[in-house]
């Protein structure tokens, strides 16, 4: 499957999921990243899975799902399955993970209820939420009013990835 290469695409698939929303319903609680558009009308949510891939709505759903675990009907046998730690790897560079205490945090986790409860669903209890970031907000920090987060994070981008490396593991 093929992965998006540009901010644009991540926008219009959001927008494409919430179009077809309906059809992912019974997929809606297993979804657990989650990413936020801010549009005129409010925020709109993807799931990373769906979001992250260059794909329609119908060859979604007829990609393989390994979760039969869960109940769900396996599909396609011959179908590519899709991951949606591959796509966080990508989402990643036009995202920021909004945690509690940001200012949009209740925003974006009363707009996840909202979609979920649309089709009688509830949100994963591991989801999160990520804001897709505009083009000049790239290295925008979330105001927190915390200057020690925003210290770390500085240091943290100075080091290397070898570096970044240690350091994950040393916080986990």
């Amino acid at each position: 499957m093929e992965l998006i290469s540009s901010s644009a695409q991540l926008a219009k698939n959001v927008q494409i999921f919430n179009d077809h929303a309906g059809e992912f319903a019974e997929l809606i609680p297993y979804y657990r990243a989650w990413y936020g558009l801010r549009t005129k009308k409010g925020w709109i949510l993807g799931p990373s899975k769906f979001i992250g891939y260059n794909i329609t709505p119908e060859k979604y759903l007829q990609s393989q799902y390994s979760a039969e675990r869960h109940g769900r009907v396996q599909r396609e046998k011959d179908a590519a399955p899709l991951d949606g730690r591959v796509t966080e790897g990508v989402l990643k560079q036009w995202s920021e993970l909004v945690e509690e205490g940001h200012p949009n945090y209740n925003d974006l986790r009363m707009t996840l209820s909202t979609l979920c409860g649309r089709y009688g669903k509830k949100p994963n209890t591991l989801a999160r939420v990520s804001i897709i970031k505009s083009e000049g907000d790239r290295t925008t920090l979330p105001n927190l009013g915390d200057e020690l987060v925003a210290l770390m994070v500085g240091v943290y981008r100075k080091l290397t990835p070898a570096q970044k490396s240690a350091f994950r593991k040393q916080v986990a």
